[in-house]
């Protein structure tokens, strides 16, 4: 049976999960109702989205967010069995994330949900 709803996986750089305040939970009730699969959101440094800007945009630059959709569904790792279609990875640099909070005066959960 396919998977009914959104599932976002919160990890650091190096894919480890990551309590991020609700922001798995939040991604997936504010998300429309026909989305469907399985997402990442990568909390990474900023040098970390610096190298992977230069690496996939040309950019050699910190942006807050990346995303990279998935062109096919990606098999599961190895041990696990993961239902639903995979749509891809967005990562946010922390340290931009950070200042940008601070910046418009609000707490970074909230930047994190803005991003």
């Amino acid at each position: 049976m396919p998977d009914s709803r959104l599932r976002v996986a919160v990890v650091d750089a190096l894919g480890r999960p990551l309590r991020a305040r609700g922001l798995a939970a939040w991604l997936a009730r504010v998300a429309p109702r026909a989305a469907r699969g399985r997402a990442t959101v990568a909390l990474v440094s900023d040098a970390r989205i610096r190298r992977l800007n230069r690496r996939f945009r040309g950019a050699d630059r910190v942006t807050d967010v990346l995303a990279f959709p998935a062109e096919e569904p990606a098999p599961p790792p190895p041990g696990r069995k993961l239902s639903g279609r995979y749509l891809g990875d967005i990562v946010i640099a922390r340290g931009r994330a950070a200042r940008q909070a601070r910046r418009e005066g609000h707490p970074l959960a909230t930047e994190l949900r803005i991003l």
